[in-house]
Formats: structure tokens, sequence, C-alpha cells
């Protein structure tokens, strides 16, 4: 995973967290609702672009042992 990526990664957690605090500290005003939905709905957003990712960096990586491979031979 290269830095960006995993800056981009870190800058979503932040974003989940204070996100989730703002949220809990409003729920006595706003409702339950919002709260339970940024709390299911973020991680679920997160986890895909985890997924995808994860799956950026298998294709470099197979890239880069293909290209190798070639300059071997």
């Amino acid at each position: 995973m290269g830095t960006d990526e995993a800056l981009q990664l870190l800058r979503l957690r932040i974003i989940y967290v204070a996100g989730f605090a703002l949220l809990f500290l409003a729920a006595p005003f706003i409702g339950e609702i919002p709260f339970a939905i940024w709390g299911i709905g973020f991680p679920i957003y997160f986890i895909r672009e985890s997924f995808k990712a994860r799956k950026l960096a298998r294709s470099r990586q197979s890239t880069n042992v293909e290209q190798n491979n070639s300059k071997a031979k």
C-alpha cells in the first residue's frame, strides 16, 4: 500500500471517530437515528475502500512481478 492510500485511510478513520463523537454528543438533541446510520454506514464505506485499496495494491504487485519476470528472460 502506498503512502497516499495509507494517508487517505487514516484520514477516513479520523473523520469516522470525529463524526461518531459529535453524533454521540448530539444524540439527546437530534435523536439516535443519525448516530445509528453513521455507526453502521461509515464502517461499510471504510471496508469497501479498504478492499479497493488492497485490490489495487495486489494488481500493482502482480504487474511488477510480471515486469520483473520479463526482464529476467
